[in-house]
């Protein structure tokens, strides 16, 4: 980007990657968006570059010390900013850049899922459920984070509502077993 009003989308009077720091907090890594959010604050108009210690963030992003290295790894790890250790005397210094990636960022949680699901396992019928057939619920723990459960919709034996495994190898043998077992009571119960 050659000029730093690129990066603000329109109706923004700051350049805040409101998109990485949505993301993080909605993955639930709260302290990593508070430390990129610290990181924002000491930008400058005509740094590209931005060089707060170890004790800034820690008294901006109120977060504790031991944990500010694995915050960063953490926004390094998703592309949101390069951190580069510079020595500066007898010091070393580290020198965070912000990525065009924070900024950029294209995720909406609140969409459906666009891709077509795979084919799964359900834990009550131990059948193979189609895509036309998993329902997708999407929900909030307690602790804030967003999870997603798959049902299988019409199973038989759970009233409409199993839950669905993925397809792996331990599943499938678990899959072949329960059915056996499923088999074997069918005909024990003939037999009465």
């Amino acid at each position: 980007m050659q000029n730093e009003l690129d990066r603000i989308p329109p109706g923004l009077w700051a350049p805040l990657p409101i998109p990485a720091i949505k993301y993080l907090v909605r993955i639930g890594h709260r302290p990593a968006s508070r430390i990129l959010y610290a990181i924002v604050l000491h930008k400058g108009k005509s740094k590209s570059a931005i060089f707060p210690s170890y004790e800034t963030l820690r008294l901006y992003a109120n977060v504790g010390e031991n944990s500010i290295k694995e915050c960063l790894d953490i926004l390094e790890k998703f592309g949101f900013i390069k951190v580069t250790r510079t020595r500066l005397g007898k010091k070393n210094q580290n020198r965070y850049e912000i990525l065009d990636k924070a900024y950029n960022l294209e995720i909406n949680p609140k969409s459906k899922e666009s891709k077509p699901l795979e084919s799964m396992i359900c834990n009550a019928c131990w059948n193979y459920v189609e895509s036309q057939d998993i329902k997708v619920e999407t929900f909030e723990t307690w602790e804030g984070r967003r999870e997603t459960r798959y049902k299988h919709f019409g199973c038989e034996i759970s009233h409409g509502i199993g839950n669905l495994i993925p397809v792996t190898e331990s599943s499938r043998r678990n899959q072949i077993w329960q059915r056996s077992i499923m088999e074997i009571d069918k005909k024990e119960n003939r037999n009465y």
